[in-house]
């Protein structure tokens, strides 16, 4: 609830707005409104240029033959950036709206990039589905609880050996220029110790974790045989 003097500032009641469902839902009306909740672009052509360089940092982990995951696709830039090393990606997010952009964006490489609206719960996809999943700029604002519960999904949906590239909030970034908008309240920090523990619970075995001013960069491969459940 705001107070009375928080009413009074125009931040305070943008800073608000900005941190709920709705705001965040309604981002997705527009390809504008999109590329601004996404990291602040301002222009298509910069978004596409960090996709393509995302993607060309992806590519070393990457196959030919991979089937690999974008959770949190959002319009689905980077998955048609990533498609062009692997065989497929699938893009998933819990904002409708995003998903039907992103169909529109690149419906003319529907056999390499395929976007899904899910509900957030239980990931609609069969045991050891995909080669690789990779999560960007997603669980920054997602409870550690629900973060535990995708990475033990993640698991089950990878084939043995499966890889994964996560980035996550370091605790040292709660008073970056990054989060200066929304304020430290609206996002969610980990140590480096809590990180690999929780990797751990779910299943992975870190193979390379990079620093960052504001973030931990997590290649990670799921501990699994082929004849476990």
């Amino acid at each position: 609830m705001l107070s009375t003097s928080q009413l009074a500032s125009p931040l305070h009641i943008l800073r608000w707005f900005l941190k709920t469902k709705l705001a965040w839902k309604l981002s997705g009306i527009s390809l504008t409104t999109s590329l601004l909740a996404t990291k602040g672009y301002t222009s298509f052509t910069r978004y596409r240029e960090d996709s393509r360089n995302f993607a060309l940092r992806l590519r070393s982990y990457l196959k030919p033959t991979d089937t690999v995951l974008d959770f949190g696709c959002g319009i689905g830039g980077y998955a048609f950036e990533v498609s062009k090393f692997c065989k497929v990606v699938v893009g998933i997010d819990i904002n409708e709206f995003y998903i039907r952009l992103a169909k529109k964006l690149y419906a003319k490489k529907a056999n390499k990039v395929k976007f899904y609206w899910y509900n957030g719960d239980n990931i609609p996809f069969n045991d050891c589905s995909f080669d690789m999943i990779y999560v960007h700029a997603v669980f920054e604002r997602i409870p550690k609880t629900s973060v535990e519960k995708y990475l033990k999904e993640f698991w089950r949906i990878l084939r043995p050996n499966g890889k994964l590239l996560a980035d996550f909030l370091r605790e040292e970034a709660s008073d970056s220029d990054f989060v200066s908008l929304l304020g430290p309240d609206a996002y969610i920090f980990w140590s480096e110790w809590e990180l690999i523990n929780v990797l751990a619970k779910s299943g992975f075995r870190v193979q390379n974790l990079i620093k960052t001013s504001e973030k931990f960069i997590v290649f990670a491969i799921n501990i699994k045989s082929l004849n476990m459940k």
